[in-house]
């Protein structure tokens, strides 16, 4: 799961910058209304996304492997508390996220209480007490304060919000916001949905009204109230883009070649991706892939994972391993005084009768880790063995072990 939200999340930072820094300058605005909500789907789904490796061969994954084990000096795992406390606090940021996000709900509902609706040319609207205009959805409503003229151009204004769904884009950013609430980039990119939905609007607008639907968002751009979540017809904050927005020359049409600049960003994310990862390997954060082609011995009685109905585990499962090394591993005090730390990978076969043999060391950041690693091993109870069609057999295993002076 970490590994899914670090992609996703950084996946989506890449985009959005993308889309800062060439497309947001364009006038395109179904276009870039198109990508910030493909950007928000792809990153999703991109690491989920896993391509071929054509360079390891099939012997490279017949090993059935095992979790990582940290040891250290203490005994204690490595980056637990952090990792334990990291996820109680992103919890809460969860759960702040979405009481924001039901109150903000709660207060667009409560405006239209005691509102009354009205028919005009452009389509039926609600008018409330007070000066603040948006639409939520299928909804428009407008304060009683809005004069007849302006009221005509706000409604031609937010029937566009209206017809184009623009509260869909909002919700779904709204929602990321409460899942990724950490990211800076999906507030800024949310932002930026909403600006891209009023530039849409004006658009329309102004080729009705013309140069006097600005003068009148300049007029009532005061003291108005914004709802959550609603396209806001008044927000002062954004008022000086949208009116730079208006009078901005269009993009000229061959400048719709520049979008094809995503491809290589894409392609290069979702390779990025699948390689965090080989394939045929379990995909856990607690695994570590074996970058070097580990193949068995030449022996037809020693089976790979794929060929056994069931795995060899050792007694207790991957708890009991854990416990196990936890309780009886002493950090070697020539490793300590050396300052040495680092990954070893160690191969062993569980035989039918759950004993171990041809324990090695097949991988390792230090050949001072490798030893203590394989006697500790050697000492280790029977395992319960893997079978085939209800028979034992011999099954390779991979234990990768990482010690740790913290």
């Amino acid at each position: 799961m970490m590994e899914y939200m670090i992609i996703a999340n950084l996946s989506f930072a890449l985009l959005y910058l993308f889309y800062v820094g060439v497309f947001k300058r364009l006038t395109f605005f179904h276009w870039n209304r198109f990508y910030l909500m493909a950007a928000l789907l792809f990153s999703t789904v991109v690491p989920l996304i896993r391509i071929p490796s054509w360079g390891a061969g099939t012997d490279a994954l017949p090993v059935v492997e095992l979790p990582l084990l940290v040891l250290s000096a203490s005994q204690q795992p490595m980056f637990q508390p952090v990792i334990e406390t990291a996820f109680w606090i992103y919890l809460v940021g969860v759960l702040v996220g979405l009481s924001v996000l039901f109150r903000a709900i709660y207060l667009i509902m409560q405006s239209a209480k005691d509102a009354r609706e009205e028919q005009a040319e452009a389509g039926k609207y609600l008018v409330s007490e007070g000066s603040h205009a948006f639409s939520f959805f299928s909804r428009i409503q407008i304060g009683a304060t809005i004069d007849g003229e302006t009221k005509e151009m706000i409604l031609t204004h937010e029937q566009v919000h209206k017809e184009e769904w623009h509260s869909i884009d909002v919700m779904l950013y709204a929602v990321t916001r409460v899942v990724a609430w950490f990211n800076p980039f999906v507030h800024l990119a949310a932002k930026e949905v909403q600006l891209n939905h009023e530039f849409l609007a004006d658009e329309r607008t102004m080729r009705t009204y013309g140069q006097d639907y600005q003068y009148s968002l300049l007029d009532q751009a005061l003291d108005t109230q914004v709802f959550r979540l609603t396209n806001a017809f008044y927000s002062t904050s954004i008022i000086k883009n949208r009116i730079l927005m208006m009078n901005k020359n269009r993009s000229r049409k061959w400048s719709l070649a520049v979008y094809a600049l995503i491809i290589p960003v894409i392609a290069g994310t979702v390779w990025l991706s699948s390689c965090t990862q080989q394939p045929g390997i379990p995909d856990s954060e607690q695994k570590v892939a074996i970058s070097d082609a580990i193949t068995p011995k030449a022996s037809d009685q020693v089976m790979n994972k794929d060929e056994v109905d069931v795995e060899p585990s050792f007694p207790g499962g991957q708890e009991g391993l854990l416990t196990y090394f936890k309780e009886g591993f002493v950090y070697p005090k020539e490793l300590s005084e050396a300052g040495v730390e680092g990954k070893v990978m160690l191969s062993f076969v569980v035989n039918e009768d759950g004993s171990l043999s041809d324990i090695e060391a097949v991988k390792s950041d230090d050949p001072l880790l490798e030893a203590p690693g394989i006697e500790f091993v050697k000492g280790m109870p029977n395992w319960e063995p893997g079978t085939k069609d209800d028979v034992k057999v011999k099954v390779k295993m991979i234990l990768p072990i990482q010690y740790s002076m913290k």
